[in-house]
């Protein structure tokens, strides 16, 4: 009898303490690949450098942290013309110490990707996430087993994946070019709406041996996203 009490009493404290646990684990875990990889956690990306030449630090994505810091230093006029900041980004890759990063890279995959659903978005979208991204000159920081979005463009997404259990802060234009990488391997001209005209999309996921990875892909945005009012590099 004292061992049927027992056992019903044990049975009962489980029954209480399933529930939490079942909350806590589904809580941590990111559960859609609207946002990162199932497993994964979903933080914000923590950013520190300089912007336009002032030290900056925040966390969120290269969008929003454009367009807070325009809000903070609005005497600070951000030149953000492709073509400018493009020059500024074939001149930092000159440099010798720049030019040795790229041996870090390992492993690229074109939509589709094994396992996942991912669908490739405009390559014209991806390259102004990329330019947005490019703009911050400084760390791009991502959470021990983590996503985070690092830079957007209409429905094209730039995503950072940490596979290690600690985080990393590697530089943002470095992450940049690692989407650049898959605009050059990764490319397809698509028939696209209206009278048939053709546009390029762009999809894949580039591997870093310090295991981390960049994904592009097609995200549908909320209609109040960032990624829509700073899409085309216009009116920040």
């Amino acid at each position: 009898m004292a061992t049927t009490t027992m056992l019903k009493s044990l049975l009962a404290l489980l029954l209480c303490i399933l529930p939490v646990f079942v909350q806590v684990v589904t809580g941590n875990a990111i559960g859609s690949e609207v946002e990162g990889m199932p497993g994964y956690n979903w933080a914000p990306m923590q950013f520190k450098g300089q912007i336009a030449g002032v030290d900056y630090q925040m966390n969120g994505s290269a969008n929003e942290i454009l367009h807070q810091f325009q809000k903070d230093y609005p005497e600070v006029k951000l030149n953000l013309d492709l073509n400018v900041t493009n020059a500024r980004v074939r001149a930092r890759d000159a440099k010798p110490m720049v030019a040795l990063k790229p041996r870090n890279k390992w492993s690229l995959y074109c939509t589709p990707v094994p396992g996942q659903n991912w669908i490739p978005a405009a390559t014209a979208y991806v390259q102004l996430a990329i330019d947005v991204l490019n703009y911050n000159g400084g760390t791009c920081g991502v959470a021990a087993r983590s996503c985070t979005q690092i830079s957007c463009s209409w429905t094209a997404n730039i995503i950072l994946c940490n596979d290690n259990y600690y985080d990393l802060n590697p530089s943002c234009t470095y992450l940049a070019s690692y989407a650049a990488d898959l605009i050059d391997r990764c490319s397809w001209f698509d028939v696209g709406p209206g009278a048939g005209e053709d546009f390029s999309t762009t999809g894949g996921q580039e591997s870093d041996t310090d295991n981390y990875n960049i994904i592009v892909r097609y995200d549908a945005p909320a209609s109040n996203s960032i990624c829509l009012s700073l899409g085309n590099l216009q009116g920040w």
